[in-house]
């Protein structure tokens, strides 16, 4: 115990040291190397500085030139349903791609995730010739609470070419749209769609 302690503080020390030269002494490189080869280092983000506000989850719905709908990620019919903790689509809630969606200057992580499904996952035997993003928000508390998850429809592709009456036929729900603070760009909540022409659009 004493011992990784040692290593810890003095990994932490060599490790931001800004001095003249690359490490303080010799020998301070195997120290970090060995801080970082026991996992030593104690890291504290989710949530810090504050715990998150919104969690939840990814679905896209993808629709091909032959009309099969399918989830272009796990190569399955989309769902509302939470990932499994294994196989496709995995990553999708808590790692990388759950972050909430966001819009600052017209341009938010939903945009990143709509251009990963375009680029990789587009082939010469699949071909989406449509695309919506929705991601259902979960409340933390409490940690199961399926009655209150809200699927958010965020964004399609192209541009109001996805009908939300017949997105929400096939996954089974009515969707809200998101609405997000003006300032910062981060979402504070939902919003009850229209769906005249004129009014359904989404950023």
């Amino acid at each position: 115990m004493a011992l990784a302690v040692v290593i810890t503080l003095e990994g932490e020390r060599v490790v931001a040291w800004k001095g003249d030269t690359t490490w303080p002494y010799p020998g301070a490189r195997h120290v970090a190397r060995l801080r970082y080869l026991l996992v030593l280092e104690l890291v504290w983000g989710m949530y810090a500085p504050e715990p998150f506000r919104h969690a939840g989850w990814w679905v896209a719905v993808g629709w091909q030139a032959d009309g099969t709908v399918v989830d272009p990620i796990t190569g399955l019919p989309p769902g509302l349903e939470p990932p499994e903790p294994s196989g496709p689509g995995s990553n999708l809630r808590w790692l990388a791609l759950s972050d909430a969606p966001d819009l600052v200057h017209g341009w938010g992580v939903q945009h990143i995730y709509r251009n990963f499904l375009l680029t990789q996952r587009n082939s010469d035997l699949v071909q989406l010739q449509q695309l919506a993003l929705v991601w259902v928000h979960e409340p933390l508390t409490p940690f199961v609470a399926p009655t209150e998850r809200e699927p958010l429809l965020i964004l399609d592709w192209p541009e109001h070419a996805v009908s939300t009456s017949l997105l929400e036929q096939v996954l089974g729900t009515r969707l809200k749209a998101p609405v997000y603070n003006e300032e910062s760009g981060a979402l504070l909540g939902a919003r009850a769609i229209t769906l005249s022409a004129s009014e359904q659009s989404l950023p």
